[in-house]
This record gives structure tokens, sequence and C-alpha cells, in this order.
């Protein structure tokens, strides 16, 4: 089985790991379906602390982690309707899961584009609060476009834009581009 680490973060204890498993046994402990989310803290030595699984009986691939004052959120997708996923269509729906403090599950919430297969995707922290998330799904205008959507503190969808042209636009990289305020001024796909 593979297991593929996607990102990582620091954290007061040491450094928390995103990574994608197939595994059912060691750290990782239970698989619920094909690959899953699969968090774990390491302390500043590496030594394991604690870890947890997420997915349901599809695929289920993370790609982005931010640590917050008060917790941290992940973002990936997933082909799953069923385990830990609430409200997955089954077509590759980005979903994100926002963690409190104590590594509890605060809320997940999973977005479709309505194009189906948003796989790849990055989220970014806003500095006033919220997020905004770029992925690419099958396009609107292409084969695949740009997908920018931005949501609240508690995962409620504020708005939603398509970009690209009749090409294939893969691998959303997301940066903030910010005034001397450090206000957003507009985001920019790499």
């Amino acid at each position: 089985d593979d297991d593929y680490a996607y990102s990582i973060a620091s954290t007061e204890n040491g450094f928390l790991i995103l990574s994608g498993s197939y595994s059912d046994d060691g750290q990782v402990g239970e698989n619920k379906g094909d690959q899953d989310f699969w968090l774990f803290e390491i302390d500043e030595n590496g030594s394991y602390q604690w870890g947890t699984t997420y997915g349901g009986s599809g695929r289920d691939r993370p790609s982005s982690l931010n640590v917050l004052e008060d917790g941290f959120i992940v973002s990936g997708y997933t082909e799953s309707e069923d385990g830990d996923v609430e409200n997955g269509s089954g077509a590759a729906d980005v979903w994100v899961l926002r963690f409190g403090e104590d590594n509890n599950l605060l809320w997940q919430q999973t977005y479709n584009s309505g194009l189906g297969f948003a796989r790849d995707n990055d989220l970014k922290v806003l500095p006033d609060g919220g997020y905004v998330i770029a992925a690419s799904p099958f396009g609107e205008i292409g084969m695949h476009d740009f997908w920018l959507f931005q949501i609240n503190e508690t995962g409620e969808m504020l708005w939603e834009q398509h970009y690209g042209g009749s090409g294939d636009e893969f691998k959303p990289k997301l940066e903030m581009l910010l005034d001397e305020e450090g206000e957003v001024e507009g985001f920019l796909f790499a």
C-alpha cells in the first residue's frame, strides 16, 4: 500500500502532516475504502504523537493544510458519498474539513462546481477571515478550467467564478496579492 505526504506545517508541538493513505495497519490504523485523508502529528524529534483518517469508500485525496490560531483546516477532493463524507456527489468534489484546537472536527463541507471532477485544489486563509479555494474541475469554457470560490469561517460559499480558455488549466496553485495594509488586492493562479 502507498502512503503519500501532501503537506506539512509547524505546530507548537512539532509538525502536522497531511497525507493520503491506502493502508489499514501500522500507525494509520483504519482505511475507509480507497485512499483516505491521513492526518498525523510528530514531535520535534520525529516521534509519532497522534493520527486519524477521514474518508469513505471512494478515493479521498488531500492537497492542502493550513494551521490556524485555533486549530487547522485541510482540503482535497472526495469521490465518496459515504463514511465520513457528508453530502458528497461521488464526482470528485472539493472537500474541506475544519478542526479545532483539540484536533476535533468542527465542520466539513463538500463543494461541487456542477461540472464534475474538481480533483486538484489549493486553499488559502484570508487575512480578514474565511478561506479562498482554487480548483480545476471539468471546464465551463475549456476541458478543465480554474474554479475560484470563497467560503466563510463556517464553510458557507460566498461566491464562485470560473476562469480559463479553450485549452486545459490544471493543478491550481493559488497566491494572494496583498496591499501595504495586508488587505487582499487579488489572486494569482500559478
